[in-house]
This record gives structure tokens, sequence and C-alpha cells, in this order.
């Protein structure tokens, strides 16, 4: 990648974390099928703090990863983020 940004929000109701790079990209579903812990491990990090992970990705178009979590987990706990 010639270009990466990343960018951290965050609103009442959560924060959103994005990762962008204009590379080479990947196929997600291969990705997936080869079960490598950098995907999963995110995604099941960020479910557990009742998240969500969107990759948006292809070959030849660079890739975005897009993470929200709520500040507030819908169990009234928090959800691990420390906040002012």
């Amino acid at each position: 990648a010639a270009h990466a940004s990343v960018q951290l929000a965050r609103s009442d109701a959560a924060i959103e974390l994005t990762i962008a790079d204009d590379g080479r990209g990947f196929d997600l579903t291969t990705a997936r099928q080869h079960q490598g812990l950098g995907l999963i491990s995110i995604e099941e990090r960020v479910r557990m703090a009742h998240g969500t992970v969107v990759v948006d990705t292809g070959p030849h178009r660079g890739t975005r990863v897009r993470v929200s979590v709520p500040i507030e987990s819908g169990h009234g706990a928090s959800a691990g983020i420390a906040g002012g």
C-alpha cells in the first residue's frame, strides 16, 4: 500500500475505528477459509464487546476495515471501553 489511514471516532452510542489502505486487497472468502488468526481474532474480540466488524476488500482495490463497539452493551454492563 502506498497510503493508509486510521480514524477513531466516538459518538454517544459507540466507538468506531476505520482502517483503510490502497494496497492489493485480498479475497475475503479465501482468507476466511484459510482460518488465519488475524480476522478471526478481531471478529471474536469485537463480538465479545457486542460490536460489529465490516471488511470491505477485494483483489486490486485496497482494504477497509470498520469496527464499531457500543459504549454500553445491551446488558447494562460496560463494553470494556474506558470513557470520560
